[in-house]
């Protein structure tokens, strides 16, 4: 499916924006957390209502704020706009700080296990184990986990690694088929 142009977005969005107004005046919401730097952070910006947060995932802003001019001047106002920008990713991060925007804006959450909260059940093998079921597209870094996997050896000599995804990873030989994914299903028992 061909993804609509700005234009068409745009006139959607003013219907949208309608709705949206209506129903914060509602709700009367703590705060915005728009979860994409594209069309739901315009809108949210556009609301002009704070406490505003805003967290690009990735291709929205590594990919889809860089397409177009009208596109990234869109996306740079409404990040220039948010309280808080909170990213998963250190290209996320890099990005962002791309477009002029302060430092202390930007919230690096990284995603992870507390293990001293967390304590999952003794495995079946020795080891830990590290699935990744991201997309084998550039644009999604798994490069970074690959390169990682002797690092992490060297620490922990029984980790296992498991990766599965649906593209090629270009440059790496990697390949897999969306078949993948069922067997992710399987590597929970295999631990």
């Amino acid at each position: 499916a061909r993804r609509p142009d700005l234009l068409s977005r745009a006139a959607n969005t003013i219907p949208m924006m309608r709705k949206l107004k209506k129903t914060l005046t509602f709700i009367k919401p703590d705060l915005i957390h728009c979860h994409s730097s594209g069309s739901y952070a315009w809108l949210g910006a556009a609301a002009n209502y704070h406490p505003l947060v805003i967290t690009p995932w990735g291709t929205d802003i590594l990919i889809d704020g860089q397409r177009s001019k009208a596109e990234k001047i869109l996306t740079t106002w409404a990040l220039k706009r948010a309280d808080l920008i909170t990213c998963d990713g250190e290209n996320t991060k890099q990005a962002i700080m791309k477009l002029s925007l302060p430092a202390k804006k930007i919230s690096f959450i990284a995603f992870g296990v507390d293990t001293t909260k967390f304590k999952p059940a003794l495995h079946k093998k020795p080891g830990q184990i590290v699935i990744s079921t991201r997309n084998l597209s550039n644009v999604h870094n798994v490069e970074t986990l690959i390169k990682a996997v002797p690092l992490v050896l060297q620490k922990i000599p029984t980790a296992r690694f498991r990766v599965a995804g649906d593209l090629v990873l270009a440059g790496w030989g990697f390949r897999t088929d969306p078949a993948a994914h069922a067997e992710v299903a399987a590597f929970k028992s295999d631990c």
